[in-house]
């Protein structure tokens, strides 16, 4: 008989305690190889959960600072053509506006309110579609309540923590800094009003309730609300229909919900922007690679496990665990699709139809965006703006394994503990290098900002970071600047111009420290200068927000802004560690700047501080 360890199950013994053990051979006594207290275990997964809540709450708050902090505060790209629109058409063409291939009519009077009432300084919005993606959250919390059977609260608020954790993770950066994205949120939004309503509608028909024609027509209502806030609504009607055609609704229900669908649809093609079909994939040739459209669609959901996981491994151990984890995902999806809808609609749960919905809405999203875009690549899959289409797929999945473990809780609490930790702590470096990639992105943007502020015609610039149309930023920038909106409702960019002494004070030069380092037509300027330094304002022991660069008559000539890190001043100067002393901007003029000098605006904003020209003052001096 051999001494080899035959098996070494775990279970519970009468007194509650962890029992590891193991039989000596085939047919030998039972050995305690471990022996943990119930108590001990249960202390574990108290502080597991716990600790998923408490990083969730620090992450998702510092996805909200973030999102206020790096914001786009100038309309930027599609942001720029809508407000030329609205600079140039009739308030009820404006209304009726068509963004490519999306008609978010619905989102119109934000943008309204945003100009008219916040003057498009895109704070509005931003918070707007912060507070519609918590909405979101909500909604999906309160389902999975529902659901939860005994109800543990350490548990369920750490398995609700993924999912907030899920849409406000910064691979959402795109959405979250671009107020122009509140049209994404409002979508999603109804769309998952509507999801509740028709998952309430079956479970009701279960129960031998008819649907109720306010029922029926609220979601109809929803539903194209969700379409004409963004294009991914039609995915929302889709699956919404497959629900009630796979459940056998009645038809009166099922014939209404089609007819406002086919409603909506011939609105769509009424105002639909035809030209833009010459900027995508033919959706001919994309059907006809069902391969390149299955590949895409995997690649697009595994999109968050290799953001999660890249900042760990290398990427092609990273994107090979994605890929897999993806693929096995999506299989095990279309078979709970198939289970679900299909093979075993009657016992499925109210929770369960509601995950279907998200998943069969994920699934629409992946391949309307492979068929529209799989000519540009498979890596296209990867945008972090496609990140609010796939986060559901993962959480419809999630919803699925809470409810299939409702009446078990003990093995649910682990797994939320075992889960919640582990993807928590693979979030931690995830969030802190997004942070510090949304950060660099927002020091662009404002430098394309500044040259539009300076009148300084740096393209290089302002048609990568602001807008690539011309003809567009002919228009905008001088609208916003006649009505005192976006960055010309602040005082800065009136500073131009005017004399330096009758805007500020001028303090002695030992209240700041820093200098003017750089100054430079960066080979592209014509007429024109860069200008980029560090400061440092000692009374108020930290970076001065702006400089103003006065020429030698005493007037502003030029706008700078502080946000580079400066690794040389921050080894010198221990105290600005970490405060992006680096200012850069522009001034009108050409280089070398002779006679110009530049001012540490102080921290009562009402003071300057003149700063110490490293800069060469003459053009033979080697001014670079």
């Amino acid at each position: 008989m051999s001494d080899s360890l035959a098996s070494a199950p775990a279970r519970s013994d009468a007194a509650g305690d962890m029992v590891v053990s193991a039989r000596m051979g085939l047919e030998g006594d039972s050995v305690v190889l471990l022996r943990m207290p119930g108590s001990l275990v249960r202390r574990m997964w108290k502080a597991a959960l716990l600790l998923t809540v408490l990083i969730g709450i620090a992450l998702t708050a510092q996805s909200v600072y973030v999102s206020f902090r790096d914001m786009h505060i100038f309309p930027y790209w599609d942001m720029m053509s809508l407000q030329h629109r609205y600079f140039l058409d009739s308030l009820p063409d404006f209304l009726l506006y068509r963004d490519n291939e999306h008609l978010p009519f619905v989102a119109m009077p934000f943008f309204i309110a945003d100009n008219l009432l916040f003057k498009a300084r895109g704070i509005f919005l931003i918070a707007g579609l912060l507070a519609l993606n918590a909405i979101i959250a909500g909604l999906i919390l309160d389902e999975m309540r529902r659901a939860w059977g005994k109800l543990q609260l350490l548990s369920f608020a750490a398995a609700g923590t993924l999912v907030i954790l899920s849409l406000f993770w910064l691979i959402h950066y795109e959405n979250l800094l671009w107020p122009k994205q509140i049209h994404m949120y409002l979508s999603a939004a109804f769309f998952l009003l509507a999801s509740r309503l028709l998952a309430g509608t079956e479970e009701r028909m279960k129960a031998g309730s008819p649907p109720g024609w306010t029922g029926v027509l609220t979601a109809g209502a929803l539903l194209s609300a969700s379409m004409f806030s963004f294009g991914y609504g039609a995915i929302g009607w889709i699956a919404a229909l497959m629900v009630a055609v796979s459940g056998r609704w009645p038809w009166r229900a099922t014939g209404s919900l089609l007819a406002i669908f086919a409603l909506n649809a011939a609105i769509y093609a009424l105002f639909y922007k035809y030209a833009t079909a010459t900027q995508h994939s033919n959706p001919l040739e994309s059907f006809a690679s069902p391969f390149k459209l299955a590949e895409f669609t995997v690649a697009y959901f595994a999109n968050p496990v290799f953001r999660l996981l890249h900042p760990l491994l290398t990427e092609w151990l990273a994107r090979g665990i994605a890929t897999l984890t993806s693929l096995a995902a999506c299989i095990a999806g279309l078979w709970l699709l198939l289970r679900i809808l299909l093979l075993d609609r009657r016992s499925a749960g109210r929770i369960e139809l509601f995950a279907s919905l998200l998943i069969l809405f994920a699934f629409g999203s992946a391949l309307m965006t492979a068929v529209s875009r799989l000519k540009f690549g498979i890596e296209t899959a990867g945008s972090s703006r496609y990140a609010i289409a796939q986060m559901p797929f993962w959480i419809g999945l999630w919803m699925i394994a809470m409810a299939s473990l409702r009446k078990r809780p003990v093995p649910r609490d682990a797994l939320v503990a075992v889960a919640g930790v582990s993807l928590t702590l693979l979030l931690v470096p995830s969030q802190l290098l997004y942070a510090r990639e949304t950060e660099a992105l927002s020091r662009y943007h404002w430098q394309g900002v500044l040259a539009i502020v300076n009148g300084v015609n740096d393209d290089e610039v302002v048609l990568k970071a602001v807008h690539p149309i011309r003809e567009e930023l002919a228009v905008v920038p001088p609208n916003l600047a006649k009505r005192h909106w976006s960055v010309y409702a602040d005082p800065q960019p009136w500073w131009l111009g005017q004399p330096a002494r009758d805007l500020f004070r001028v303090e002695a030069p030992d209240r700041c420290r820093g200098s003017l380092d750089l100054v430079s037509d960066l080979g592209r300027l014509k007429g024109q200068s860069y200008v980029a330094g560090w400061a440092w304002d000692r009374n108020a022991d930290r970076t001065p927000d702006w400089v103003v660069l006065v020429d030698g008559a005493g007037i502003v000539r030029g706008l700078a802004r502080s946000g580079l890190t400066r690794p040389d001043v921050e080894r010198a100067l221990s105290a600005a560690a970490g405060s992006a002393p680096g200012w850069h901007g522009y001034v009108a003029a050409p280089a070398p700047l002779a006679g110009t000098e530049a001012y540490a605006v102080l921290a009562d904003g009402s003071s300057i501080c003149q700063l110490t020209r490293n800069a060469p003052a003459k053009a033979g001096d080697g001014v670079h």
